[in-house]
């Protein structure tokens, strides 16, 4: 169970622009599966990235974050979820500041993706050493990001949840 959450309540992202009102960072998910109510599909809280909503400490063996909405806040937006059903090559695309989760997945099937996040180069993310910068276009006039290490054949992850690229084989 992915609780509900503002990727921006993770993510430290600055702008370097002072007169920019965010980020201007959208998450790309993949789907390499299809994925419906059964087996996880994202489900979103239209226009609550229009608002930083109150987290809370989320606990439990089956939550897969530590912080989502909190309860008495999610109450007053739950009713308004939508469910992002895709087939396998499609994709959804948000901004990274949209509330939205996932249910357990209860069917026999994968639910299986990629996710992306894609922001100017001007956007400084503040995640320690395991961020890592991957320029999609132009050229990186700001240096703020540490640019990974561009891949070089079919890796693997060396351990679960690997997300820096010396963690692929």
């Amino acid at each position: 169970v992915v609780p509900f959450h503002q990727d921006a309540v993770y993510w430290n992202l600055e702008h370097t622009d002072p007169a920019a009102t965010s980020p201007h960072t959208v998450v790309v998910w993949l789907a390499f599966t299809d994925v419906d109510e059964r087996n996880a599909a994202l489900r979103v809280l239209p226009a609550s990235h229009k608002l930083e909503l109150e987290h809370a400490e989320y606990t439990g063996e089956e939550q897969v974050l530590g912080r989502g909405v909190a309860p008495p806040v999610l109450e007053q937006w739950i009713e308004s979820a939508e469910t992002l059903t895709l087939r396998a090559g499609e994709i959804s695309i948000h901004d990274y500041r949209i509330a939205h989760g996932s249910p357990a997945n209860t069917s026999s099937r994968l639910r299986c993706g990629l996710n992306m996040t894609f922001s100017p180069m001007d956007v400084k993310g503040s995640l320690g050493d395991n961020f890592e910068a991957y320029p999609a276009r132009g050229e990186d006039r700001f240096r703020l990001n540490a640019i990974g290490k561009a891949p070089t054949g079919d890796g693997l992850p060396t351990k679960p949840g690997g997300s820096h690229s010396s963690e692929f084989l």
